[in-house]
């Protein structure tokens, strides 16, 4: 089937290539939604609110999701989703990444040593080689995975862990912090699958200590936090639904090559300060405190 979202509006009676499972799922949307003909992750599911939401309103959306949480528990504990030892396989070019990146390494600690670079730039070309190692090594676990399989679909849903936890258990777990937080220019070239030295053993300790500690020690800050957010807002009340000011913020639309999201997206869900005409025709498309909607 068509991996892109396909909402079949004409579809009485026609035909759709679809599978078992995508019919089940459909069957828990409204006829609003359907036929909605691809793999549903995380981000799928983002799209899928977003859309109910501009539909049904807050109700029907809750309704919907509520029938969407039922079916997932049930075939979740259907399916028994679970790995094996066997089933992390270890990539094919390992030993090849591995190889390749010491050598540059090497090179790099020569010039380093012949005085051509300075002791920050050696860390930075260093740590810049080990994680562009680890990326590849991330990369060939992917393709190598069967795409049908539980540990692919465990790291591909976006539920819970992604492909970087498969590298660590099945290539290498790579670079680690130290106490401070800093990256250590001494990566971790072994698995989980295939243990640690104890010198590894003990580098991976640094990061798992910090977090404890880190959250023992921020609770209680958080905590004070929000008891001082609390107490200044006290008496400030919202009586009005519109206050009335002429404040806000502008948006504006990027020019090509940019890096942020579409301007659509930037600009739904806001409410517009002032009135917002077409240029030319002068026709009004959102009044003054009206939401910019899809």
């Amino acid at each position: 089937p068509d991996s892109s979202p396909q909402f079949n509006q004409d579809s009485d009676g026609g035909k759709i290539n679809t599978t078992v499972g995508r019919i089940l799922f459909n069957d828990a949307l409204p006829p609003q939604l359907r036929f909605y003909n691809k793999i549903v992750d995380r981000a799928s599911l983002r799209t899928l609110v977003s859309d109910c939401i501009r539909l049904l309103g807050n109700e029907g959306t809750a309704s919907v999701l509520d029938r969407l949480k039922q079916l997932g528990f049930d075939y979740a504990t259907r399916s028994g989703v679970s790995i094996a030892m066997n089933d992390i396989e270890e990539p094919p070019d390992k030993h090849e990444l591995l190889k390749e990146a010491e050598e540059r390494v090497s090179l790099i600690e020569e010039q380093f040593n012949h005085g051509l670079i300075t002791e920050g730039e050696k860390y930075e070309s260093v740590i810049q080689v080990w994680m562009e190692t680890t990326d590849k090594m991330t990369e060939s676990i992917s393709r190598a995975l069967d795409p049908h399989g539980s540990v692919y679909m465990m790291a591909t849903s976006g539920a819970k862990g992604n492909i970087s936890q498969i590298r660590q258990m099945a290539g290498m777990r790579g670079l680690m912090t130290d106490p401070s937080g800093k990256i250590m220019d001494f990566p971790i070239k072994s698995s989980l699958r295939d243990g640690l030295s104890p010198m590894e053993y003990f580098i991976s300790t640094h990061g798992a200590r910090k977090g404890l500690a880190d959250t023992a020690l921020r609770t209680s800050d958080s905590g004070y936090l929000t008891r001082r957010l609390v107490d200044i807002a006290q008496d400030v009340i919202v009586a009005e639904t519109d206050c009335g000011t002429t404040e806000g913020v502008w948006i504006y639309r990027e020019t090509a090559g940019g890096s942020l999201p579409p301007f659509e997206n930037r600009i739904t869900g806001y409410l517009a300060a002032s009135k917002i005409v077409e240029p030319g025709t002068n026709a009004v498309i959102v009044e003054r405190g009206e939401e910019i909607d899809e």
